[in-house]
């Protein structure tokens, strides 16, 4: 089996983790008594892949879908609950015996106002999520489960008279039952150039930790996604935008479409 071939084949099989989730409320929790749900969707598509020393490599087409379902509540002005869970369905050129649909990981968890004050704010998430057992044919990849904990910072500001924010994020993903850990580090920036509009820019890094008990490896990878927000009214809100590998190592070298629709109550 020749180079191309097994790279691709390893990467078909982690696809269940390779999209993160759109920006979501980051690192604000939301006031006692509201809500939002955010449905989202990702098309994406690689002809190239990165290997395991992050070089570059062309790969036969690989192709797949996501939706993702994420809610989050406020129970106190200090405390957030959030649910997630997301579906997938994905095909390979080279090997169409692991073209499937699947049900992938869900869980929730909360996210906690540790301290707030002039604009600015610091909060603690910890999530879990495990599989699904709607599907017996699932390979070990789509097994398991996580355990996340993430710290965020997250500050708003003004520039003339456009607002904006900016926040980081980073942390530790906890691989169960066969899953590798990873370490996360995210950064936002949104800018408001108008009432209805927000832009954001986004860069998504994970790097992976190899462990022997895991069944698969996590990739290393490099992530840029720019989408547009705009908030059709006060409770809807319509997203669109592109993503990018930019560097990896085991990872696929993909380009996406990200949509989304907010509803907030």
């Amino acid at each position: 089996m020749g180079m191309g071939m097994r790279v691709s084949l390893r990467l078909a099989v982690w696809v269940a983790s390779l999209l993160p989730a759109p920006a979501l409320a980051g690192a604000w929790t939301l006031p006692q008594g509201t809500g939002q749900v955010i449905v989202s969707g990702f098309w994406a598509e690689a002809m190239e892949a990165f290997d395991g020393g992050g070089q570059v490599e062309a790969i036969p087409l690989f192709q797949k879908a996501e939706i993702h379902l994420y809610a989050e509540y406020g129970l106190t002005d200090g405390v957030t609950a959030i649910l997630r869970t997301e579906a997938k369905t994905y095909a390979s050129g080279e090997a169409p015996s692991l073209d499937a649909a699947r049900f992938g990981l869900s869980g929730g968890g909360a996210r906690l106002l540790l301290w707030e004050g002039d604009g600015a704010v610091l909060s603690a998430e910890i999530t879990g999520r495990v599989a699904t057992p709607f599907d017996r044919r699932a390979r070990s990849e789509e097994r398991g489960g996580e355990v996340e904990a993430l710290l965020f910072a997250g500050k708003g500001f003004g520039v003339g008279r456009w607002s904006g924010f900016a926040e980081i994020q980073g942390g530790y993903r906890l691989g169960l039952d066969g899953r590798s850990d990873a370490f996360r580090a995210d950064l936002t920036l949104g800018i408001r150039p108008r009432a209805q509009w927000l832009l954001l820019a986004q860069s998504f890094n994970t790097l992976a930790v190899d462990h022997p008990d895991a069944g698969f490896a996590e990739p290393t990878e490099h992530k840029l996604q720019l989408s547009a927000v705009y908030d059709v009214n006060r409770h809807l809100s319509l997203q669109v935008g592109g993503l990018a590998t930019l560097a990896g190592r085991d990872a696929l070298q993909e380009r996406a479409l990200v949509t989304a629709v907010w509803l907030r109550f």
